[in-house]
């Protein structure tokens, strides 16, 4: 669901116990220009990606299917195929290939299962009864590693959702989960209230 900035800092101020004045959060002659509506607005961002990163896919109803074309690593449709990632991405919550009997158990490059994909034994790599996908930083940017598939031609996605990087648009709106928006509103407040050092809040 798209929201408003002012519906956000409204619900903020009022979590916050502040009337919706635009009066200082903290004393002019600490920071003289910084207002509370300023600190709010500057942390909506980080609060929802937080929250985003955190919360179960099955709250998540602002996913966006991946799409573009697979490389692979040696002939098409065998072994580890990868996928450069959007510039928006911000995390992965499902992806399948068509010769695969489930969706990929999710990992990132810092986890010891990800130095298992380069062995040798092919009972202990992902495959298409226990597929892996490792979202990994190349130089060039994000890319998705595909664990792994022995179909040989025509393989290819079957399904995948990432949920974007949020961002407000030219009229102010942005899109969140509904299920999270309290939980982003809640994390909001604390930010604004840890940025300015406030200790008025209704917590």
């Amino acid at each position: 669901m798209k929201y408003h900035i002012k519906h956000i800092m409204a619900d903020v101020r009022a979590r916050l116990g502040y009337n919706p004045d635009n009066l200082p959060l903290i004393e002019a002659d600490d920071i003289e220009t910084l207002r509370l509506d300023d600190i709010i607005r500057h942390q909506v961002i980080p609060a929802a990606q937080k929250v985003l990163l955190l919360a179960p896919p099955y709250l998540i109803d602002t996913a966006k299917p991946l799409h573009g074309a697979l490389a692979w690593q040696g002939q098409e449709g065998e072994g580890m195929a990868y996928l450069w990632l959007p510039p928006d991405f911000l995390r992965l919550l499902s992806v399948r290939m068509t010769d695969w009997r489930r969706p990929a158990h999710i990992i990132i490059e810092d986890d010891p299962l990800y130095a298992l994909q380069s062995s040798p034994f092919t009972g202990v790599r992902g495959n298409p009864d226990r597929p892996v996908a490792v979202v990994v930083r190349y130089p060039e940017g994000p890319v998705l590693e595909l664990y792994s598939s022995t179909a040989g031609e025509g393989t290819t996605l079957q399904r995948a959702l990432y949920v974007p990087w949020p961002h407000f648009d030219p009229c102010g709106l942005i899109d969140l989960p509904t299920a999270l928006y309290d939980d982003i509103v809640k994390e909001i407040s604390q930010l604004t209230i840890d940025h300015s050092g406030a200790t008025r809040a209704d917590m």
